[in-house]
C-alpha cells in the first residue's frame, strides 16, 4: 500500500513529516509526544508493504488523512491519529465514515484503536475498504 503526500503538502513525504515533528519534541524534552508521533513513522512503513491501494495523505497537525485522489478537499477514506490512551500507552485512532446504506444517522463513523503497527495494519486496510468514500 503506497500514501503519497499530497502535492499541496510539499515539505518531504509524510515519514520525514512525522520524522521532523518527533524529533523536533525530543529535543525539547517532550519524550512522550515524540514517541507518540514516532509511532506514526512505523506504521508508514509497515503500511508501505502491505497490500492495498495507493492513496493520498495529508496532515494537519498529527491527524493523517487518507484520501483517493491529490486534492486535500477530497472526501476523507480514512483517518489515522497517534494517541496515547493511558500512561505511556500509545496507540493509533483509526476511523472511517459508514457507507449510508449501513449508517444509523448521516455523517456516523466507525472508530477503533490499534496499539501497535502488527495491530493496526488490518485496521486501516480495512477501514479503506469499507469506507463511504472508498475508491
Amino acid at each position: 500500500m503506497e500514501i503519497i503526500r499530497i502535492t499541496d503538502q510539499k515539505n518531504g513525504t509524510l515519514s520525514d513529516f512525522y520524522t521532523r515533528e518527533s524529533d523536533g519534541y525530543r529535543s525539547r524534552g517532550n519524550d512522550t509526544n515524540a514517541d507518540m508521533i514516532a509511532n506514526m513513522v512505523r506504521l508508514l512503513d509497515a503500511l508501505s508493504v502491505a497490500d492495498g491501494p495507493t492513496l493520498f495523505g495529508v496532515t494537519s497537525h498529527f491527524r493523517l488523512r487518507l484520501l483517493n485522489v491529490d486534492d486535500y478537499r477530497a472526501a476523507t477514506v480514512a483517518t489515522i491519529q497517534p494517541v496515547i490512551d493511558g500512561p505511556k500507552t500509545f496507540a493509533f485512532d483509526i476511523a472511517y465514515p459508514m457507507p449510508i446504506a449501513d449508517s444509523p444517522w448521516d455523517n456516523a463513523w466507525v472508530r477503533g484503536l490499534a496499539f501497535d503497527a502488527e495491530m493496526a495494519v488490518p485496521m486501516v486496510l480495512s477501514a479503506v475498504r469499507h469506507s463511504a468514500n472508498s475508491a
